[in-house]
């Protein structure tokens, strides 16, 4: 049995500019704003790994 990563939630402070803009992105993509902060957290997380971290990353 698989099992889900396990989430925490926590409280961000942005900008008011950035906040809009991650929004107005959010929208475009048709994701969640969360999901948008997500995806983008672990795009650019998995653009700074090497092959092998990158790999036990993704295999969790």
């Amino acid at each position: 049995m698989e099992k889900k990563p396990r989430t925490v939630g926590f409280q961000l402070r942005l900008p008011e500019n950035l906040k809009k803009w991650i929004e107005e992105e959010s929208s475009r993509n048709e994701r969640s704003l969360n999901n948008e902060i997500v995806y983008r957290l672990k795009k650019d997380y998995l653009a700074a790994l090497d092959e092998e971290d990158k790999d036990n990353f993704l295999n969790r």
